[in-house]
Order: C-alpha cells, then sequence, then structure tokens
C-alpha cells in the first residue's frame, strides 16, 4: 500500500502530534490557532538535545542519537515563564522507533536546518513551519484538526470505541496526561 504521508506538512504534522502527546502541549504550542494567545508556539531555540547530559547543537546530525530531549516553554497559559520539561529516549520497539520523544523533535529540527535557509534563521522557525509552494509557512491547528479527525475516521469506532467528532487539537494532551497515569507516573508531577 503507498503511503498517504506524502507531503512535508503531514509528514510534519505526524511528528507534532507524536511531539504533542509525549510532552502532552496545548495546540498553540505546536501549531497556528486563531486569535491572540498568551503561550507561545515552540520555536527551534526552545529545543535542546543532549547525549548523558552533554548539549547536542540543534545543527548536528546527532540530535538523533540523543539520551533525552528538553523543550522550554517560554510563556504558558497558567502565567510560567520558561519552564523547561524533559523526556528521555523512549522504548518504543514497534516498526522504526517512531513513538519516541527524542526521534520525534530531532526529526522536526533536522527538517528545519534541511531546509537550506541561514542557519541564524532556523533557531526562530516555529516547529510547525514547513515549505509550501516554494513560501515558509506554518501548520495551521485548523488543518491538524483535519488530519486527526480523518485518521480516527478510517480507523473507525468499531476499533477505537470513539468518532472523529470525539477527538481535537487537544486530545493528544489529554491523551499524554492518561498515558503517563497509566505508565505510573506520580499525579503530582503532571
Amino acid at each position: 500500500a503507498k503511503s498517504t504521508l506524502a507531503l512535508p506538512q503531514d509528514i510534519t504534522i505526524a511528528w507534532l502530534q507524536i511531539l504533542a502527546f509525549f510532552f502532552c502541549m496545548r495546540s498553540c504550542e505546536y501549531s497556528d490557532v486563531k486569535g491572540d494567545r498568551r503561550t507561545k508556539t515552540v520555536c527551534v531555540r526552545n529545543i535542546r538535545f543532549y547525549l548523558h547530559n552533554k548539549l547536542i547543537p540543534n545543527n548536528s546530525q546527532h540530535i538523533f542519537t540523543a539520551t533525552t530531549v528538553s523543550i522550554t516553554f517560554e510563556w504558558q497559559k497558567r502565567d510560567v515563564r520558561d519552564d523547561t520539561i524533559t523526556h528521555q529516549r523512549s522504548n518504543d520497539s514497534i516498526g522504526n522507533k517512531i513513538m519516541c520523544p527524542v526521534r520525534a523533535a530531532a526529526e522536526l529540527v533536522s527538517a528545519l536546518y534541511n531546509l537550506g535557509l541561514p542557519s541564524a534563521q532556523v533557531p526562530n522557525l516555529k516547529i510547525n513551519t514547513v515549505i509550501h509552494r516554494g513560501k515558509l509557512s506554518t501548520i495551521p491547528s485548523t488543518m491538524i484538526l483535519q488530519r486527526i479527525r480523518s485518521a480516527v475516521k478510517y480507523l473507525g469506532k468499531d476499533k477505537l470505541g470513539f468518532t472523529e467528532d470525539d477527538v481535537g487539537t487537544h486530545s493528544n494532551r489529554s491523551g499524554g496526561a492518561m498515558g503517563m497515569f497509566l505508565a505510573g507516573t506520580p499525579v503530582y508531577t503532571s
């Protein structure tokens, strides 16, 4: 079967969703939303990769070997500034180790450095940036919502237990929190 993830924005959306799941991100932290928001979209400068506590530069291909990834959220809805969250590489044993916060962040950051832009420009790019029709653009939450609902509709209520009307761009936030709970993460840490 031919992959339906053919467009750069579809691949970016997939990596954004994985990253958003692990970091329980609000939609405004990984996509463009309508209206003014206090919360800022994560940029490349907000992501740090480490190999056993040694910082790996974001423009290095060694980010794929990192053991942890940290994201600094500049300003959050709950009025917290510069809140840094760190995740370790997951032990995902399915496929190509896709369900991993380190890999998702590395894929997004690497793709942005590979756009051919001046390297000084990349740190300020939002993680939802893509080239569309020859121009830089950012992926809106409306496009992400459409992709999420299409996937849920394709998989179906019989398999999932819910319909596309039951999900949205915040579903990965609540899903990530539930995943942490089911993995035994103490409630007071989330």
